[in-house]
């Protein structure tokens, strides 16, 4: 059976708000958020060099995630640390335009991972596929800090 999952959690997003984290790759997007090419991640989207959520309107994916992410609130000197293992090497970040959150979404599969798989043979949309009777399981944390 196909199969994929993650977390869908939502962050306040301030001014300076950023978050950073290493990833391999970026999912480009048409106008509906759905995914059609795995790219090198662009420059000014860099999550290994930190991005200031708040400049960016973003539906994406990023792939290759090593699972750890930290989210920065400098005016509140405030940052969470966030930890995923198992299948959980995908990272959504939705930041929708003129809204006060964002989400930063530990997930196992790209966004259409069943499409972009049974339509055009993808192999690398981290879609997960479980035999009768199997199971799969990830742990996630989430460390908040004050930083005075």
């Amino acid at each position: 059976m196909p199969y994929g999952f993650g977390l869908h959690p939502y962050f306040p997003r301030t001014p300076d708000c950023t978050l950073t984290a290493s990833v391999a790759e970026f999912w480009q997007t048409d106008a509906e958020a759905m995914p059609t090419r795995l790219v090198p991640v662009p420059a000014g989207l860099d999550p290994r060099a930190g991005v200031r959520l708040n400049d960016h309107a973003l539906d994406n994916v990023f792939a290759g995630w090593d699972g750890r992410a930290v989210i920065r609130w400098p005016e509140h000197a405030a940052r969470l640390s966030i930890a995923a293992d198992g299948p959980l090497r995908h990272l959504v970040l939705y930041t929708p335009p003129g809204e006060n959150y964002f989400c930063a979404e530990p997930v196992s599969n790209c966004t259409d991972a069943f499409n972009l798989a049974a339509t055009g043979g993808r192999t690398d949309t981290g879609m997960l596929v479980l035999e009768p009777a199997a199971g799969v399981a990830a742990r996630l944390s989430f460390l908040p800090e004050t930083l005075r």
